[in-house]
């Protein structure tokens, strides 16, 4: 049974059941449960509901076995359901597992684990510290208005998110992009939420099987007409922007859009177009690719001022830019009026799906308030001061500091699993230590989750992606373990014999995973071999036929986003990048320089370092294709893209001991998004004792929104990064 209320364990206060965190002392609030308490499936540790709707409703809880990791339950009763409505609530259940459990994107909440019982089944995911998009819009009152900052920020979130949804392969398209199926956090970063709708793009089919969708936001070919594709989605943003920016409530007049009421805003002409061109009916009239929309948006970002889009006074009329703000359309709905009445036309209606949908929407992985650190600034500083068509304002970059010293040596590489939202180490005591970075934020003793004791040193270490995101790999010495950190089981391999070459093995320093976690790259003497995960064998042999890389030659690896190609920067400062499906070097993509490489998550740049220079470079050209800056008596050691991909964090040697990241991109006046030579700088120094840093990861919590820098060196050094400067 849930109390009905909290009582603070570190100050006593009492708080409601829906709260978090202590309103008085910020702390934690959980349950302090009896020694009768029954724990869900022997592991979940049920500590209060946070919402409810549909078919069943949500939980915050306990993971027992993840040191008593909040996550979210959510449990679908089947209890006196009738056979349809049990197929939809099933049919719902299996959709979001099958799609959420292959994806891995800062802006989606991820699975951990489901199972049954004979009246219910159960998902478990990450919980969000937040609320809807919803109740945070409801919370600000009737027909609000949110700032143009506050709008433009939130849609190129979501266009990131939409844009990875509709580049995997099938595309997924989402079809219910709605202020309920959005969580934010406090730290205004947002999340889509319940996939019980969403589907997989079949090609050739001529309309989805079932019109799905909720009134206002659906597009016109979700009513059954034709098969909805991602420009179902663009439709469902423009609406939700048009929302934003008016406070119109869609239900009210589907497809029909007022203009924008604004007076000297920067921007709002284009946004407007923009808008309406997201809304056309016709599905071919609207932007491509949801890319395009975020890059729009960004260019008008960088022209807005702070000012708010604002209804005028009586008396005075609204200036307007034009487009198509006067669209009607009469669709037949599926079982109901697509125009409703006053009556039917009530905030309850905007959760209602056009059909009897087996989503559990409202149902939202909900947790109230977040703690809020006090952050140290870190010192900033910019190569130029006339840097073109960047904010008038340089934001802040901050950071709160924390040590986690749980290897006794120098630690030389880690790495952090965007699933299992943990961190494994590795260094020069001979150890692999697997651990959560919340432990260490929290100030919490260290203890790691679990220790590896490795046969040999190691060298490197990489977690699996997709399907493989339990597999931890690393290296020793010629070998390369692969680790199952669920059922802790072990395998190795080693490179092939190359039937022109002989033996090609060498001390394996670096190792990568390609996107779909099916294969590794490794190093050999003449270049790399990659390794099939599912058949255990080496598949393919990818030689640099010019020269022989002489031994531990490659000291980098990197996989494109989408698997085509690999890159390695080499001991000899050269990067050298192979079409994989060929198997041949591709000479265009090969630069003289470069010894490590790393692929922005959008793919389209490639990052390299020599010495104490980073090279920035699209291997698709666009606009300005490359940019070199310098960083002053610093050997660089290691650099890695944040999250998002638009931004580098590097290190180096002990002359320095500073990480610091940097902000590459800036937009034209054509909208082009290039590399700016001139481009903005922040670091922090971090006292290494006299060691490299050896390692960095860029990691982020994905229920509170917090991304940290985690950096390995004479122990580990986390950097909780106030990242809200950066544009997602």
């Amino acid at each position: 049974m849930i109390p009905s209320s909290l009582y603070c364990h570190t100050c006593g206060a009492a708080n409601t059941t829906t709260n978090g965190v202590c309103f008085a002392c910020k702390q934690p609030l959980k349950l302090v449960p009896s020694e009768t308490s029954v724990l869900l499936q022997g592991r979940y540790r049920m500590l209060m509901q946070v919402g409810k709707g549909g078919f069943g409703a949500v939980y915050r809880a306990e993971d027992t076995q993840e040191h008593d990791a909040i996550v979210a339950v959510k449990q679908i009763n089947l209890r006196g359901l009738t056979p349809q409505e049990t197929i939809e609530a099933t049919d719902a259940f299996n959709r979001e597992v099958a799609l959420l459990s292959d994806l891995a994107h800062p802006n989606l909440p991820r699975i951990h684990d489901n199972f049954t019982d004979p009246e219910h089944w159960y998902l478990v995911m990450d919980f969000i510290e937040g609320q809807t998009l919803e109740t945070y819009l409801e919370g600000k009152g009737t027909n609000y208005t949110a700032p143009l900052g506050e709008v433009l920020t939130l849609g190129t979130q979501l266009c990131a998110v939409l844009d990875y949804l509709h580049t995997r392969e099938p595309a997924i398209i989402f079809r219910d992009l709605k202020p309920a199926n959005i969580m934010r956090t406090p730290a205004n970063k947002l999340y889509l939420i319940d996939f019980g709708i969403a589907r997989r793009f079949k090609p050739g089919k001529l309309k989805d099987t079932i019109p799905f969708g909720s009134p206002g936001y659906a597009a016109p070919e979700q009513y059954g007409k034709a098969q909805t594709t991602p420009r179902a989605d663009i439709y469902s943003l423009g609406v939700l922007l048009h929302t934003l920016l008016t406070g119109d409530d869609p239900i009210d007049n589907p497809f029909h859009f007022a203009p924008l009421r604004s007076y000297g805003l920067t921007g709002i002409a284009s946004l407007e177009r923009l808008i309406f061109r997201m809304v056309e009916l016709d599905v071919n009239n609207r932007p491509e690719t949801t890319r395009e929309v975020q890059d729009e948006l960004q260019r008008i970002t960088n022209l807005q001022t702070s000012s708010r889009v604002w209804s005028p006074p009586t008396g005075l009329s609204p200036v307007t830019s034009g487009g198509a703000g006067h669209q009607q359309v009469s669709v037949a709905g599926v079982g109901q009026q697509l125009y409703m009445s006053p009556i039917q036309r009530t905030k309850l209606a905007r959760r209602n799906f056009l059909v009897g949908s087996a989503a559990l929407a409202g149902l939202t992985l909900i947790g109230v308030g977040g703690i809020t650190n006090i952050l140290t600034s870190l010192q900033s500083h910019q190569m130029s001061k006339d840097a073109p068509f960047l904010p008038s304002t340089a934001p802040f970059f901050q950071a709160q500091q924390y040590r986690y010293d749980v290897h006794t040596k120098a630690v030389r590489s880690v790495a952090w699993s965007v699933k299992k939202q943990l961190v494994a180490s590795t260094g020069d005591d001979g150890t692999i230590q697997i651990w959560p970075v919340q432990q260490a934020t929290q100030l919490k003793p260290s203890h790691p989750s679990y220790v590896l004791a490795a046969n040999s040193p190691v060298a490197t270490l990489a977690w699996g992606n997709a399907a493989k995101s339990n597999i931890l790999a690393f290296a020793e010495g010629q070998d390369i373990q692969l680790w199952d950190y669920t059922h802790k089981t072990r395998t190795s391999f080693r490179a092939k014999v190359d039937p022109r070459l002989g033996n090609v093995s060498v001390h394996v320093t670096t190792l990568a995973w390609s996107p779909n976690g099916r294969y590794i790259a490794l190093p050999t003497r003449a270049g790399l071999q990659i390794y099939n995960t599912d058949t255990k064998t080496i598949d393919t042999h990818l030689v640099d036929s010019r020269f022989f890389l002489r031994h531990d030659g490659i000291a980098s690896i990197a996989w494109s986003p989408d698997g085509k190609l690999l890159a390695a920067g080499t001991t000899r400062e050269e990067t050298l990048v192979w079409n994989v499906a060929s198997g041949q070097l591709d000479t265009k993509l090969t630069f003289a320089t470069g010894n490590r490489v790393a692929w922005s998550l959008d793919g389209k740049w490639f990052a390299y370092i020599n010495n104490s220079s980073i090279f920035i470079k699209s291997l698709f050209p666009q606009g300005n294709a490359r940019a070199t800056f310098v960083i002053a008596n610093t050997l660089i050691t290691t650099l890695v893209w944040s999250p998002l991909g638009n931004y580098l964090a590097f290190a180096g040697a002990p002359s320095d001991q500073n990480v610091q990241v940097c902000m590459p991109f800036t937009r034209d006046r054509t909208a082009d998004l290039i590399l700016n030579d001139n481009m903005p700088m922040y670091s922090t120094h971090i006292e290494t004792m006299g060691n490299d840093i050896y390692a960095l990861a860029w990691s982020y919590d994905v229920a509170t929104g917090r991304e940290y820098l985690i950096a390995g060196a004479d122990t580990i050094h986390i950097l909780e990064v106030d990242a809200s400067f950066i544009e997602k």
